[in-house]
């Protein structure tokens, strides 16, 4: 192809791609496409027809140039309107992707034969031009805007009309000569003929086009599946592997706790199968020995989780896992991600991890440290744990899980009735409503408490295990308490009885005379 077909080839596929860009819908840009490629066929068709009018007034101004000098006119302005309207139905189309503009051309195109018609009269048969315009708004707009379809053809149908009407009642306003006339109307017919052949054109381009590139769009993605397929079978197979072949518990749960997957994994920790976990809760799988010691496991695993969810990031916290046909308890280092699914809904990733002996306990000697934390019960858990890490260094895995509930207690206590100074009334209330969490979430944020602490001071060695726990709360008659904690272990209380286990633990369990100030120290036996 030459240089200027190349150029004539580019031109033209700009125009009938044009618009484009405002399109978001494939089958719109293709409706979009054919009303452009009939729209510069309108404007080629009436090229022909100037053509056509300019080689008739060449004949008529040489056999009367005063009477037919007024024919230029006339038709010189019809095609002027109509190239007018076409380009303005083309910008206007084009430039916001509405295809309601296309009606603007098709009134402009039935009222231009209309007047040609009242002009010439009947024996030019200029109404057949309508019988080609009959099947455009089928080629422009789907089946959805039948409406618009509808309109369009009642417009075509009243330029029927009005031709016929002309032809019976009114006298052409500039009659042909006989032999011209006869001349012209093969060239109308000629001309109703090519916009049909153009009409079917369009549309056989069309269905090429989109065909050629159906075909070559389906060879891209049979491409693409070629070579991806492998890719995904791969990477599926080492997800796998990286789930299943772990030893660690990966699962997949809802914000409410109800699990959806579960690896097997699962079965060598608890002995469930992942049939038996998948749908249930995992609260349920928490150790419920003791209703209260539940509440408590419960009443923490949900507040790490209500965090999480709030915050929309990651936590770590530990859970006490009961195993199935009374097994032992596992305890479980839990990492907890926020995540949303494909259909938007809130999940939550996870990993359990089996907390073992750290294999530089044999190295320890002697540990001591500080820490101090607000008043988030979730941070009482997660200082437990810090604090009793290494105690299988000096004593047995069963004593150092119960100094680290122990602990928790202490440590709860300490927020709640020392920097909180909730009474041990005001808590039973509001936990038989069921709204504790709340409750603590409120005293929380009150100036009064806000910015009150809970220090802790420890040392590990192979004498002793010594806690000092500090609060900043107006201290409590710990006398009476220590003389309340039987009576509230028979009434099976969700709280008090944290002072009780820590006494049958620790040999040392001693409070400062406000109340605030807590030591508790167990010896190693040599």
């Amino acid at each position: 192809m030459s240089a200027s077909g190349k150029r004539i080839s580019t031109i033209w596929r700009a125009l009938v791609n044009a618009g484009q860009d405002k399109i978001t819908n494939v089958r719109q840009a293709k409706y979009h496409r054919i009303a452009n490629r009939l729209l510069l066929a309108i404007v080629f068709i009436n090229l022909w027809l100037n053509c056509l009018e300019i080689f008739a007034f060449g004949l008529l101004l040489q056999r009367d140039a005063i009477r037919y000098k007024s024919y230029f006119a006339a038709y010189g302005g019809l095609s002027t309107v109509l190239y007018f309207m076409t380009a303005l139905t083309f910008y206007l189309k084009n430039r916001t992707g509405d295809m309601k503009f296309a009606f603007v051309i098709v009134v402009s195109v039935v009222g231009y034969v209309l007047a040609l018609s009242l002009f010439l009269g009947s024996k030019l048969m200029l109404h057949l031009v309508f019988f080609a315009l009959i099947p455009i708004p089928f080629f422009i707009h789907t089946v959805r805007e039948w409406r618009s379809v509808v309109l369009h053809e009642l417009v075509i149908i009243g330029g029927f009309v009005g031709v016929f009407y002309g032809y019976a009642h009114l006298a052409p306003l500039y009659p042909l000569p006989a032999d011209l006339e006869a001349g012209f109307l093969i060239a109308a017919l000629f001309t109703t003929i090519a916009i049909m052949i153009v009409c079917v054109y369009v549309m056989w381009r069309q269905n090429d086009d989109a065909e050629t590139q159906l075909s070559v769009e389906k060879r891209h993605v049979e491409m693409l599946l070629e070579e991806t397929i492998p890719k995904l079978e791969s990477a599926e197979a080492k997800y796998r592997n990286l789930v299943e072949g772990t030893n660690d518990v990966v699962f997949s749960m809802r914000i409410d706790g109800t699990i959806l997957a579960i690896n097997r994994a699962i079965k060598k920790h608890l002995g469930y199968t992942v049939e038996e976990i998948i749908g249930g809760n995992i609260y349920e799988l928490l150790v419920s020995t003791d209703g209260a010691a539940y509440a408590l496991e419960r009443e923490l695993l949900q507040e790490s989780i209500t965090n999480l969810v709030r915050e929309r990031s990651t936590i770590t916290t530990r859970a006490t896992f009961a195993g199935k046909y009374a097994r032992e308890p596992v305890e479980f280092s839990l990492r907890l991600e926020y995540t949303q699914s494909a259909k938007g809904e809130e999940e939550i990733l996870g990993k359990a991890v089996s907390v073992q002996d750290d294999l530089m306990l044999k190295f320890l000697h002697r540990e001591r440290g500080s820490y101090s934390i607000g008043n988030l019960i979730s941070h009482a858990d997660l200082l437990s744990q810090k604090l009793t890490r290494n105690l299988t260094k000096f004593v047995d895995t069963s004593d150092a899980q119960a100094m680290r509930i122990s602990l928790r207690e202490m440590l709860i206590n300490a927020i709640e009735h020392g920097n909180l100074s909730i009474t041990f009334d005001e808590k039973t209330q509001a936990q038989a409503h069921g709204d504790f969490l709340e409750y603590l979430a409120l005293r929380r944020k009150s100036p009064e408490y806000a910015g009150r602490t809970v220090r802790v001071d420890y040392v590990l060695s192979e004498k002793r295990i010594a806690y000092r726990i500090v609060d900043e709360g107006p201290g409590f008659n710990h006398a009476a308490i220590l003389a309340a904690t039987d009576s509230a272990n028979e009434d099976f209380l969700a709280h008090g009885r944290g002072i009780s286990m820590t006494r049958s633990l620790f040999d040392v369990v001693r409070y400062n005379a406000k109340g605030n100030e807590v030591i508790l120290i167990k010896y190693i036996a040599a």
